[in-house]
């Protein structure tokens, strides 16, 4: 299981220029090593945390200047549950205009010990001109989807996310 984070940089002091990302289980605090831009737009920071174990997880995003770390400012931070995700994403075909995409669907559990997802998300970057565009509300019975009118010759990235249900 795992979680994915993404947070806008603050709106006020100096452009952070880097992030530390921090949770806690129960007592005890992690923090992961700094956090560069990971991908969605210039403006919006994303983070892949992973393994998590089946708990309640507390997050809190550090954002960094020339002078040091510096706490949260203005939002309080974020709990909640690993969200089920699929996994293995891999090309299955590739036309001169689209790719399809085929991934394994997460297992099914029962219990309240995770949140299964509401749908998927696909992000896709080219990585000539950095732009990424994401696909939404993708079912979570299929395993495979096509991304359509690419443009030809060039390279794209694939990510694939779950949405979290409304808390």
């Amino acid at each position: 299981t795992s979680a994915t984070l993404d947070w806008l940089p603050p709106l006020q002091g100096a452009n952070p220029t880097g992030y530390q990302v921090a949770y806690t289980i129960g007592d005890v605090e992690t923090r992961l090593a700094d956090v560069q831009h990971l991908g969605g737009s210039l403006s919006t920071q994303s983070v892949l945390v992973t393994p998590l174990e089946v708990v309640t997880y507390t997050f809190k995003v550090y954002s960094k200047s020339s002078s040091g770390f510096y706490e949260p400012f203005g939002a309080p931070s974020a709990s909640g549950l690993p969200l089920l995700v699929p996994s293995n994403l891999r090309i299955a075909a590739v036309t001169s205009s689209s790719v399809t995409l085929k991934w394994d669907v997460p297992p099914v559990l029962s219990g309240s010990a995770v949140f299964v997802s509401q749908a998927y998300r696909i992000e896709y970057t080219d990585t000539s001109s950095g732009v990424t565009r994401a696909i939404t509300d993708i079912a979570t019975d299929l395993d495979t989807y096509t991304v359509a009118s690419l443009t030809t010759n060039r390279r794209f990235d694939f990510n694939i996310r779950g949405l979290a249900p409304p808390p």
